[in-house]
């Protein structure tokens, strides 16, 4: 009996445990997945914004129009859009939102310089502090460029909130680890039943050996398996 318990924990234990590392491998596989998606999503989300408020204030910016580029900055402004900046050619800042000039780290940073091409992009990752909590933000910046300009005329900077991709991966962790949970707790189950399925021929090949060895000759070691277990047994 010590021998097939043995035997079976262990078995049980070694199936259990590739279970666990098998799910965990794919369960890690699929989030990298939805957030590199979610991410992708989010950072053509934000680039179409930029382009939009290049667009939109173009000609502003050719007649040096800080007053409606202010108004048009001040609109879209919002929880999901922090921060938006208009450099000029030399990249000194234009026109920004009342946080963006609270912040000199963001406001005095253009990333391009005088010579940039025109489909020349920037992004990237950065934590912000709004109020008393931090935002992590997906910082965009694009060049503006005029018709008949050879070079860079402007160049938009704007901040988008990564918080509503991140809450909707927390969305989806909760279904995606129950099904993973459930997922184990059935391997483990038809792990139990394969365990016994090898060691019950082995209790039993112990037990005849055990009365055979105290003089019962006429014990039967009933194993109909074709496989080496059965050919010990007969």
């Amino acid at each position: 009996m010590k021998l097939k318990l043995s035997i079976y924990s262990r078995l049980l234990f070694g199936i259990t445990l590739l279970l666990s590392v098998l799910f965990a491998a794919v369960l890690f596989v699929i989030r990298s997945r939805e957030v590199r998606t979610l991410f992708g999503q989010t950072q053509t989300q934000a680039l179409l914004i930029a382009k939009y408020m290049a667009d939109l204030n173009r000609q502003a910016l050719v007649r040096f129009d800080q007053d409606t580029i202010q108004r048009n900055v001040d609109d879209q402004v919002s929880d999901r859009l922090p921060y938006i900046v208009f450099y000029d050619r030399g990249g000194r800042p234009f026109v920004a939102n009342q946080f963006a000039k609270s912040q000199a780290d963001i406001l005095e940073r253009s990333h391009f310089d005088v010579d940039v091409e025109p489909d020349a992009r920037f992004s990237a990752t950065r934590t912000i502090r709004v109020g008393n909590r931090s935002l992590q933000v997906l910082e965009v910046e694009i060049p503006v460029f005029t018709p008949g300009a050879g070079q860079k005329w402007a160049s938009v900077k704007i901040g988008y909130s990564l918080e509503p991709m991140h809450e909707e991966i927390r969305q989806t962790q909760f279904p995606l680890l129950l099904v993973g949970f459930g997922g184990l707790l059935l391997g483990i189950l038809g792990a139990s039943l394969i365990a016994k399925r090898i060691t019950r021929p082995i209790r039993k090949l112990v037990d005849g050996t055990v009365s055979i060895s105290h003089g019962d000759f006429s014990h039967m070691i009933d194993i109909p398996a074709g496989d080496e277990i059965g050919g010990l047994a007969r």
